[in-house]
């Protein structure tokens, strides 16, 4: 598991970078533009359901309820910590083969 800490709006929370080679998580994150909702799904993917209840409650207003802008700046947080030598089948560098 390649755990990565990630910062968004000064709260620090750790992301299963793995969650990148995951079919759910691609499938998920290809609806975001159009289905907004699903944000909160790839958040959950990306930190797990501990990770969430922590988020949750880090990010909950005095009304109970969750913004969800905050969702939406944490998920764009993990998007740019994604390492753009990593492709989508989850090979890294020392997995690449070169021609």
């Amino acid at each position: 598991m390649a755990i990565k800490s990630v910062s968004y709006d000064g709260y620090q929370f750790d992301v299963d970078m793995d969650c990148f080679d995951d079919v759910r998580f691609f499938e998920l994150s290809d609806k975001l533009e159009s289905d907004p909702k699903l944000h909160v799904d790839v958040l959950k993917l990306a930190i797990g359901d501990k990770g969430y209840e922590k988020f949750s409650s880090h990010f909950m207003k005095k009304d109970g309820r969750l913004k969800m802008s905050a969702v939406i700046g944490a998920v764009a947080a993990i998007f740019g910590e994604a390492d753009p030598k990593e492709s989508a089948s989850g090979n890294s560098e020392k997995n690449t083969q070169t021609n």
